[in-house]
């Protein structure tokens, strides 16, 4: 990166170069990976000129807690403001939880902040993903959207073995339709002659 620091006024410049191009229609769409940008900050502090000049930021990593991420953290302090190159184009944030919206200095950039409540967003959508998951399940192993098919029977007409699926809406289950599916158990049953001593339903991913 390019990025340059003015010491006396404290604005930090981000040219069009210190970025990512990620998409040029219908406008340019840049990224500005805000850890790869507080290392260089970091780095221009530690030169012969920023080493006597207030700290530009503040920077907590990615804590591990019980299984869950929370984000990296970077706030620009001390009266530092931050300048993009002028221009009609758009920047992500990206790589952290940050004030840089609130400290840029406006022209025709337009900047777009992606700040999460504390969790990395792909965990916090794979956490809810599970967690609709097992709803779904619950709610299709009540009965209300359920199908039973492929049934075997042993030679004294006896269900030996099935598949039951559970749906999201009443209408594929009734078809016994392939979509809608939320979730696909396998049912067995064993018989000490006509009667049953076992059964089992397992789910099948």
């Amino acid at each position: 990166m390019a990025i340059t620091i003015d010491w006396t006024t404290r604005v930090i410049s981000v040219e069009k170069s210190d970025m990512s191009l990620i998409q040029s229609d219908p406008f340019d769409v840049y990224e500005l990976d805000i850890d790869a940008f507080r290392r260089e900050l970091k780095s221009i502090e530690d030169s012969e000129a920023g080493i006597v000049n207030p700290d530009t930021h503040s920077h907590n990593t990615l804590v591990n807690i019980g299984g869950f991420t929370l984000a990296r953290v970077v706030e620009i302090i001390n009266g530092y403001t931050i300048t993009f190159e002028d221009g009609q184009y758009a920047v992500n944030l990206n790589g952290a939880n940050s004030n840089l919206g609130d400290v840029v200095n406006l022209n025709q950039v337009s900047i777009r902040s992606a700040n999460t409540a504390g969790l990395i967003e792909s965990q916090v959508s794979a956490v809810m993903d599970e967690i609709r998951e097992m709803a779904f399940r619950s709610l299709g192993q009540q009965g209300e959207n359920v199908a039973i098919d492929q049934q075997a029977y042993d030679g004294s007409g006896l269900l030996t073995s099935s598949r039951k699926r559970i749906y999201d809406n009443a209408t594929d289950a009734s078809n016994n339709a392939d979509t809608g599916v939320i979730a696909t158990y396998a049912q067995t049953a064993t018989y000490n002659g006509t009667m049953m001593t076992s059964y089992t339903e397992v789910f099948v991913p």
